[in-house]
């Protein structure tokens, strides 16, 4: 993993494991995709976590949230591409 840049000139890490920074954005047309594939391929699967991750991920963005100024980044191609930013309302 490496580091992400925000707009707002804060670089932060893209850490493994569980982070308090990254967010899968899924399609909501894509849920029932999700569930459906869980109970078909993977049906008695010795990992349902593991699985679970795997069809969350491989179907939604990654994104994150700047630790210093809040801002949302949305990766849509991956992150490797450029990422649409959202700045918060200001109070919030």
């Amino acid at each position: 993993m490496g580091t992400i840049t925000c707009p707002g000139g804060h670089t932060f890490a893209d850490a493994q494991g569980p982070s308090r920074i990254l967010y899968w954005v899924i399609p909501d047309v894509d849920l029932d995709a999700i569930a459906k594939d869980m109970a078909t391929k993977h049906q008695g699967s010795e990992d349902p976590g593991t699985d679970a991750a795997f069809e969350v991920t491989s179907r939604g963005f990654p994104t994150y949230k700047c630790p210093v100024c809040g801002r949302i980044l949305v990766f849509h191609k991956g992150l490797d591409g450029p990422a649409d930013s959202f700045v918060p309302e200001q109070g919030q």
